[in-house]
């Protein structure tokens, strides 16, 4: 038995490796099988070889985690059968930037195979910092009043314009570029090491499809007098009334600025990524199981398909109408599967496409 299952476990391999190179058809004794249904020859045509390599990923992906977590133990028939097959297979490491979109590749038609997601520009909206009068003296400025008069602003300018969320991970990058400012005594969006707040959130793993940035030095009247200068300002106002920011952090301290005695103020905005619905990764591993589990079963049905042709060549009739039978079942189960994909890939594409349009919406 040991010796049947090595030789069945090469046969799957030969057989996954070469749908690349073979599509799927009936033999030319179709005319003497009358038995077979009128649909076998149209029974899983769409696989290519793009389809069945990314089948094979997703299977060494899965063998690699099971032997190392342990749950598929060495010398049984899953870890031997990955052994074969993934023995040359190398998992691809994806370098993505923070904030992804998710790509769709039409394989044909009828059906579009969900890719793997590709990196996502950021939007930045940094105009020049603002200078006030440093010589003034000035009163104490707070950065929860800041974000308390900046959406007065929203409110009294715009159209339709919801108030900025306070967002702590923003408070802490918006208090970094401050005190970066000071420690380095420069006053641009750029830091002469080469930082910025973009740079900044992704360092924290701050997902976001844009952001924004707007500084100001000087001692003002206070919070309120802050905020309008900014506002008089066209690129500073531009990111106040920015009707696609939902969130907000803010952050002020006063120090020693090229010999004065000043303030400085960060305004950080974004549109976080979360405000795009996401497609459902279970819907995507759903997918990926049932393409593994129609791969597994097409092979089974080409290795009926050779057992038919040899009981044709000995003439076994009884053996060769059970085959059938045998075969029939399979082609049922794969078309069924073939149906249920092409409905999750559908219902998977069309969050895709939601998640797209928002990220790329002006």
């Amino acid at each position: 038995m040991k010796s049947i299952g090595r030789k069945a476990n090469g046969l799957f391999i030969f057989l996954l490796l070469s749908l690349s190179l073979f599509s799927y058809s009936n033999p030319a004794h179709a005319s003497v099988m009358s038995d077979l249904s009128a649909g076998v020859t149209n029974v899983v045509r769409f696989i290519t070889h793009d389809f069945v390599a990314q089948i094979r990923n997703s299977f060494c992906d899965l063998y690699l985690s099971q032997i190392t977590s342990g749950v598929w133990k060495d010398g049984s028939p899953q870890a031997n059968f990955g052994k074969n097959l993934c023995a040359n297979y190398k998992p691809i490491v994806a370098s993505e930037s923070i904030g992804t979109k998710i790509a769709v590749r039409k394989d044909n038609g009828n059906l579009a195979i969900p890719n793997k997601p590709e990196s996502l520009s950021h939007e930045a909206n940094t105009p020049g910092a603002y200078v006030g009068d440093v010589t003034a003296e000035g009163t104490s400025l707070n950065a929860g009043q800041i974000i308390y008069w900046t959406n007065i602003q929203r409110q009294s300018n715009g159209t339709n314009l919801s108030s900025l969320g306070e967002d702590s991970t923003l408070n802490q990058i918006a208090m970094a570029r401050v005190q970066d400012l000071f420690a380095k005594q420069y006053f641009e969006h750029v830091s002469p090491t080469g930082g910025n707040i973009s740079t900044l959130l992704d360092g924290v793993g701050y997902e976001y499809i844009a952001v924004g940035e707007n500084l100001a030095l000087g001692n003002y009247e206070n919070d309120e007098a802050l905020v309008q200068a900014w506002m008089d300002s066209p690129g500073h106002r531009a990111n106040i009334l920015n009707g696609r920011f939902q969130e907000i952090g803010v952050a002020v301290e006063r120090g020693t600025f090229e010999g004065h005695k000043t303030w400085l103020a960060v305004q950080a905005f974004a549109l976080p990524l979360s405000a795009c619905p996401q497609p459902d990764t279970s819907l995507k591993a759903q997918i990926n199981l049932i393409e593994l589990e129609i791969a597994e079963l097409k092979i089974k049905a080409d290795v009926i398909l050779e057992e038919l042709e040899s009981y044709r060549q000995k003439g076994n009739r009884d053996a060769y109408n059970q085959k059938v039978k045998e075969y029939n079942t399979l082609v049922e189960q794969i078309n069924n599967l073939v149906a249920q994909l092409k409905t999750l890939v559908a219902q998977y594409n069309a969050q895709v496409a939601t998640f797209n349009s928002c990220t790329t919406q002006q």
